[in-house]
């Protein structure tokens, strides 16, 4: 295969990403470029930068997830408050307190503050203010007592608050309130540090901050007057969009992010894989408001536990659904607005509590569907797939026949009954519901307060490798792909575009569609999953699939002397698929190679 490599004009395998670009191995012109010190092959350490690499743009900073290596959802995180470890910066406004830094921090440096309130007779905090961060979001603080305890507290301006009092003594929780207050949580880390954190459901702007307490009980603005040298620890602030805190993101005068970020492209592991595919879909929307946050859906003879259990995050950001004794239902559920006549998917991951059965139905067209969380099987217009740890991902497909839905989430005791008398115990975890019009699922799209659009990903341009010189003339092209579902009888893989959007060459409703110069001509398109190379001379049109030949050979039309743009992906399209490897040719291969290429 060394020969084909050196025959190679572009050699793109999923493995080097970096926000906003897609690396490839192999470049024309250039000699093999590696990546430097900082991971980057651009030219910023001052080499020449490789002519392959492709930009990558999907739009959306936390619309986007990917299965990671180690078989989990890997979301988009930013800590959105600046100088998250600067407490004597401007930015975090001092009322009646005073910040010192050098302290001993929780990993042994001196990276800490100490928040020390004044003995004037008054409410005493630290605040940055003025966040629109309308939405689910969770702050966090590492904190450690030195005579006070601590109180995380976000003020609406204009409206909504919520307060949580922590004991640093004893790290237990104290009293909390507000009208947007969903959680909070107190962990130890060690050496009398804790990792303090509350969520919030707010709206419109507000100020976010801590303040010293004598009392875990204390009322949110307690007046007290300190003794001018006792106070509390500080140390790493988060803001986050999220349910509950994930690791610290250290910022600066500007925001920071991790995970799979805005334009990241996504290297995804779904199904237990040890190599990654690079992960390309359409547009899609989560029109579901909130996906996690469970307790703001309705229940009925039932109650809703948030951040409950670990979700196929590997967070505790799971829901636990308890039925009450009634003898009826016991679902949770929610309403949307649909388009009619549209088909749409409605997915959600669920794990086996105390009901083995959970049932999925919509109020405006679909049947009902039961699954089998146990032996991960659905019933009829249903679909299920294994996410891992006792995680199921349940798909219910349907077409609307109005413009709103009540989508309806219950448990089952044998998979066919709706009514019964509940038992009063946790019967189902729940986790990451989506509702998106389309034949079936795309990855989860998560949402803490709004509906959330995912751009579409994934267009190579002919045109712009022209101008690189990696295509001129004949060529050829192979793609390993794997999970290909083209989400209907219209649905599509690839294109071949002139530069005045002529088509060459395509797979449409499970055929290949060739122009010829007698028109477009037809064959059946094995789907599934494998290598599938085509190679035009400049006369004729030749295909292979996993190591032979496939069909005929096809005379070219001129079209095929203007190609401009091969789309690996195309807006608007319902289909999917998982890219192993992509390989670009400028040259026909012969047979022989070919079916060396492709042979799996």
């Amino acid at each position: 295969m060394s020969s084909l490599k050196d025959l190679a004009s572009l050699i793109m395998v999923p493995s080097l990403v970096k926000d906003g670009r897609l690396d490839t191995v192999k470049p024309l012109g250039n000699s093999i470029i590696h990546p430097d010190a900082t991971g980057n092959n651009d030219g910023t350490d001052g080499s020449t930068p490789a002519k392959g690499n492709f930009t990558f743009s999907r739009g959306s900073n936390l619309a986007a997830t990917r299965v990671d290596v180690n078989g989990l959802i890997e979301k988009g995180r930013e800590n959105i408050l600046t100088y998250s470890n600067d407490f004597t910066n401007s930015i975090w406004v001092k009322s009646f307190s005073s910040v010192t830094s050098g302290q001993a921090d929780r990993n042994g440096g001196t990276n800490a503050f100490i928040l020390i309130p004044s003995t004037l007779s008054t409410s005493k905090y630290i605040y940055q203010n003025n966040y629109s961060k309308t939405g689910l979001n969770t702050g966090s603080v590492y904190v450690k007592y030195s005579g006070y305890h601590a109180q995380l507290r976000v003020y609406g301006i204009g409206g909504n608050r919520a307060y949580a009092n922590f004991d640093l003594q004893n790290g237990t929780k104290g009293t909390s309130g507000g009208d947007s207050i969903v959680d909070s949580v107190i962990t130890s880390i060690g050496n009398d540090w804790y990792r303090i954190t509350f969520t919030i459901n707010h709206s419109g702007s507000y100020n976010v901050g801590i303040g010293p307490i004598p009392s875990p009980t204390s009322s949110e603005h307690i007046v007290f007057a300190g003794d001018g040298t006792s106070g509390i620890f500080l140390q790493d602030f988060q803001l986050e969009s999220s349910m509950v805190a994930t690791d610290y993101i250290e910022t600066g005068a500007s925001t920071a992010q991790s995970g799979i970020l805005e334009d990241l492209p996504r290297l995804d592991y779904s199904g237990g894989a040890s190599c990654p595919a690079l992960l390309l879909e359409p547009q899609r929307s989560n029109v579901v408001t909130q996906s996690e946050y469970f307790g703001s859906w309705n229940v009925a003879r039932a109650t809703i536990s948030d951040n409950a259990a670990t979700s196929p995050e590997g967070l505790s950001n799971a829901a636990v659904l308890t039925e009450d004794t009634t003898n009826n239902s016991h679902p949770v559920f929610n309403s949307y607005t649909t388009s009619n006549g549209v088909s749409y998917t409605f997915s959600i991951f669920a794990k086996q509590g105390s009901r083995r059965y959970l049932q999925l139905f919509a109020s405006n067209g679909g049947s009902s569907v039961y699954y089998d969380l146990q032996n991960q099987t659905a019933g009829a217009g249903g679909d299920i797939e294994d996410y891992g740890n006792g995680w199921s991902r349940l798909i219910y497909t349907y077409t609307t026949n109005s413009t709103s839905a009540t989508f309806y989430i219950q448990p089952s005791i044998d998979g066919a009954t709706q009514f019964y008398t509940g038992d009063g115990s946790n019967a189902t975890f729940l986790y990451g519901a989506q509702l998106e019009a389309g034949s079936y699922p795309t990855s989860y799209i998560p949402t803490m307060g709004s509906a959330v659009t995912r751009s579409h990903e994934g267009t190579l341009s002919i045109g712009e490798m022209q101008s690189k010189g990696l295509v001129s003339g004949a060529f050829s092209f192979m793609i390993d792909f794997k999970d290909i579902a083209r989400g209907g009888s219209s649905g599509n893989f690839i294109y071949c575009y002139t530069s005045t959007g002529g088509t060459m060459f395509y797979v449409y409703a499970g055929s290949i569609g060739i122009h010829t110069p007698t028109g477009e001509q037809y064959l059946t398109f094995p789907e599934a999953d494998g290598k599938f190379a085509l190679v035009y001379d400049g006369t004729d049109i030749k295909f292979f699939k996993n190591g032979a030949k496939y069909a005929s050979t096809y005379t070219a039309s001129t079209r095929w002397a203007d190609m401009d743009d091969f789309r690996l992906y195309l807006s608007g399209s319902t289909a999917k698929i998982n890219y192993n490897q992509t390989l670009f040719f400028n040259t026909a291969l012969t047979d022989s190679e070919c079916i060396a290429l492709t042979t799996i």
